[in-house]
């Protein structure tokens, strides 16, 4: 399909790629459809950054949410909005959300908790400072290479290792806890594993009953590791629409509807910096990228991402939300989007 035929099928709204099938209503489960116009979106502007984004990275679905209002939806040939696409270390703000409905239940006491009182065998003195707060924040100084010119070289060994825990455990440090940002899906596991000891229920079904049955998501397929732990940090599938309700909940400050499903103060405080971050993504705050974007007028947005190409954008002050998954990874489509707002198109 060529890239100027794109625009005109994002912006007709009820028209999906795949088989150019009509989407009704009923379709669209707690979404509203409307036209991108209804919502400060001039559709000829905003045209040639969504074919950007689309034709740049190979592109599979593209969702953009306006106002809580579905007003484009897009899926390459052979995928439509029933498609599960390997979300992975999107699971990482999942993770963060489930993290703070826990500590509003009362099941964990606070962030500076530390992680050896959960697991006796971190035994190590200089490890006995490591806090969830450290784990949350990627700053628990734990040697993990996970972002190095070779990609995921210690994630290999660890998949094989026959209990995911204790090589996290096992690993030595190599800076003092709080010091420096050092991305570690390993930190999120032993979250994952603490939240299981605290609530005595895996993670993917402590999230299912207080978080996906609450606002309608029900695709999820979450993996677990040989000892039977939600992988905190990936394993996870779903579909772009349900990607998309979990990023409204944060643009509507954990609210879904008049129900309270994640609390606000921890939408606020896990979705503002707390360690520096990368370069290429933004600074870091509980399991989320957080950035302020924009030319005249900054807005804080905040997103979390896949090394597989999967994103989802969260820009409160617009009510903006925006799911993309793709075959590849690449930078190119975090700053497509923030050209999106610097531009001005919304």
């Amino acid at each position: 399909m060529k890239k100027y035929i794109y625009a005109s099928l994002l912006f007709g709204l009820l028209i999906i790629c795949v088989g150019c099938n009509k989407i009704s209503k009923n379709d669209v489960i707690n979404w509203k459809i409307d036209l991108p116009e209804n919502h400060g979106i001039n559709s000829a502007a905003a045209g040639p950054i969504y074919n950007s984004i689309i034709s740049s990275e190979e592109i599979l679905s593209f969702l953009v949410i306006k106002d809580g209002h579905l007003i484009s939806e897009y899926y390459a040939e052979g995928y439509n909005k029933n498609s599960l696409f390997p979300f992975n270390s999107c699971a990482k703000s999942i993770t963060s959300a489930v993290i703070g409905i826990a500590l509003d239940m009362g099941f964990i006491d606070n962030l500076n908790v530390k992680v050896a009182d959960y697991f006796p065998q971190f035994t190590d003195n200089s490890k006995n400072e490591i806090t969830i707060e450290h784990l949350l924040s990627f700053t628990c100084g734990l040697d993990w290479p996970e972002h190095s010119r070779n990609w995921n070289p210690v994630n290999n060994e660890w998949f094989r290792s026959e209990n995911w825990i204790d090589f996290v455990l096992e690993r030595n440090i190599t800076a003092a806890p709080g010091a420096v940002f050092n991305y570690n899906s390993g930190a999120v596991h032993l979250l994952s594993g603490i939240l299981q000891k605290a609530t005595g229920k895996k993670l993917s079904n402590f999230a299912k009953k207080q978080l996906f049955n609450k606002i309608g998501i029900k695709s999820v397929k979450w993996s677990s590791d040989p000892q039977g732990i939600t992988v905190g940090g990936g394993g996870i599938y779903m579909t772009s629409r349900d990607a998309a309700k979990f990023g409204q909940l944060y643009a509507n400050n954990g609210k879904w509807g008049d129900k309270k499903i994640i609390p606000q103060d921890w939408v606020k405080i896990s979705t503002k910096k707390h360690s520096e971050g990368d370069f290429n993504y933004g600074s870091f705050g509980y399991l989320w990228w957080v950035d302020d974007v924009g030319t005249n007028k900054k807005y804080h947005m905040f997103f979390d991402s896949d090394m597989g190409g999967q994103f989802i954008f969260v820009v409160p002050e617009l009510n903006l939300v925006s799911v993309i998954t793709s075959k590849n990874f690449s930078y190119k489509t975090i700053r497509s989007f923030k050209k999106y707002i610097e531009d001005g198109i919304i």
